[in-house]
């Protein structure tokens, strides 16, 4: 279980390192990660790459760019989020921490190799 202090101390940080770019939307949580959220909207945690089987069972259909696009892959790095009505602006969980709405470039993982 995490604490409320723990809870609190990650939000901040992320919150004070991008100095107010990143938008607080849910606390931090080890009940479900990144590909969870963005794929199956429950609170289980997908253990990569099982979420890769949302793409091939045809629950998704990839896009050339992120027009109409409701999820995003990170594939160069282990991450899933979705698409905000803000051009290049994602919600995301943050692993076991947090959730942010946050521009293409502002968090954690790098945004190269995006897939729609």
């Amino acid at each position: 279980m995490i604490s409320q202090q723990y809870k609190d101390d990650m939000k901040n940080a992320a919150l004070t390192y991008y100095g107010g770019r990143i938008t607080f939307e849910a606390e931090a949580t080890g009940k479900y990660n990144c590909h969870a959220y963005a794929w199956a909207n429950t609170n289980v945690w997908i253990q990569p790459p099982e979420q890769k089987k949302y793409w091939t069972d045809h629950s998704y259909v990839e896009l050339n760019n992120s027009t109409g696009a409701t999820k995003v892959s990170y594939g160069s790095v282990d991450h899933s989020a979705v698409t905000t009505s803000t051009a290049n602006y994602f919600s995301s969980k943050w692993s076991g921490g947090p959730q942010f709405k946050h521009s293409i470039n502002d968090s954690p993982y790098l945004p190269t190799d995006l897939h729609y």
